[in-house]
Parts: C-alpha cells; structure tokens; sequence
C-alpha cells in the first residue's frame, strides 16, 4: 500500500536559491523577489510609514500593496484569493495622496515596471497598454479631478470604470482589458491604486470593485513623509 502526501507550503530550494510554494495540487510556484536591503533600513520604513498616514489607514494600503505583489502567486498556485477591487485614494487637492503614493512606487520603477505610474490624462489606450505591462507590482493612477467640460467628465469616468473592472475580469480565465476584447497574452498581473478628490458616478456592478479610502488634509504628516521620499531604500 503507497501513500501519496500533498504538502502545501513553502519551501526553500537550497540548489537554485529561491523559495517554492507547492500547493495542494502540487504545482510548485518560485518566489524570487526577496528584500536585498539590510534589516535595520527596513525596520525605518513602518514607523516612518505610519507616522506618515496613520496606522489604521496605512494598514489598509500596505496589505493591498502587499496583496499586488502576490497576486500572481495566489492564481498561479490555485488558491481563490483574487484581488478583485482597486484601492481608491479619495482627499482633497494639495493633502499629500500623490506624493504619499510616488514615495512608496517609485522605487519600484525599474526594467518592465516602468509603466507603473500612470496618469488620468494619459488616452484610454495607453492606460490599457500601460496596465498589460504592470506585472508583479501595484500600477499607481494619479489623479481623477473635477474637469470643465462634461465631455472631458465622461472620458474620466470611462477610465475609471475601465479601472474597475480590469481587476475584477481578470480573475475570471479569458478576460482581460485590451480594447474591451479577451486577450490571454494581456491579462491583468497587478492590482491598481488610484489617487482622486472625489469618486465619480458609476454603475452599482462596478462600485462592487472599488475599495475606497477616504482622506483628510489633516491625516498626513509631512515630516514623516519627507523621510520616507528621501530613504528610498528603506520602502524598496
């Protein structure tokens, strides 16, 4: 009589220097993207951090930071964890949500992930480019703002419903975000963080998919956020 174990959980492969996370259905995704900073420039980062927005708020982006990083890993692996929702950043004008948020992607921005900030004003076909090329990381959408004409408001609310459901169809197999057409090779890898004064009308479907964070002036602390922009090394 044999028995077969299934192990899920992670494990470190000594001969190729990564670790691997075998799942129940034993397929075996490597994990490559490990802090090469040393412990004491990461330990400044969650003080200066929370010291910045607050801890209750700052847990929010971090874990949703934290969950663009890995979710990947949880479709890859079979485990029904999808993120679904884009994290909004709604506060007024001049409070400090795109300086806040460039702070914590900019270090990111290197080889394939340079697209990941991109900007409202950018046409709705880069936007879409631009998101097919965010992969493994968060893309950063600075900043949805009150326009003068109402052509221009419909243009920014389609982008912003375009936003919303990217993350959404993304976990379901076949779908994706390139001119509205299902696209295998241009499936959504990221989650997607936007910053905006103000949350625009949307259908009840598409509100479902939006996780809003609201902000006041008053919530930020410069000092701490100037430390934060100037340790680069400490968010990376």
């Amino acid at each position: 009589i044999t028995h077969q174990f299934k192990f899920a959980g992670w494990w470190y492969d000594k001969s190729n220097n990564c670790w691997r996370f075998l799942s129940g259905e034993q397929k075996n995704v490597t994990a490559n993207w490990c802090s090469t900073h040393n412990v004491n420039a990461a330990a400044q980062f969650l003080p200066n951090f929370f010291g910045t927005i607050g801890k209750e708020k700052g847990l929010v982006i971090l874990l949703y930071l934290l969950f663009s990083i890995t979710r990947q890993f949880f479709i890859t692996a079979n485990i029904a964890a999808y993120m679904r929702s884009v994290l909004s950043i709604t506060a007024p004008t001049n409070s400090g949500k795109t300086a806040l948020m460039t702070a914590l992607t900019a270090p990111m921005w290197t080889g394939k992930n340079r697209a990941c900030f991109i900007s409202f004003l950018s046409t709705l076909a880069y936007i879409e480019n631009d998101l097919a090329s965010c992969d493994g990381i968060w893309a950063f959408v600075d900043d949805y703002r009150p326009t003068s004409t109402k052509k221009e408001k419909d243009i920014q609310t389609q982008k912003f419903e375009l936003l919303c459901r990217a993350v959404g169809d993304a976990a379901t197999p076949g779908k994706c975000i390139t001119a509205g057409k299902a696209d295998k090779q241009k499936a959504l890898k990221c989650g997607i963080v936007t910053t905006n004064e103000y949350i625009p009308h949307l259908p009840p479907s598409t509100l479902l998919r939006l996780l809003p964070l609201q902000l006041k002036k008053g919530d930020f602390n410069f000092n701490r956020l100037t430390i934060l922009q100037e340790n680069p090394n400490t968010v990376s």
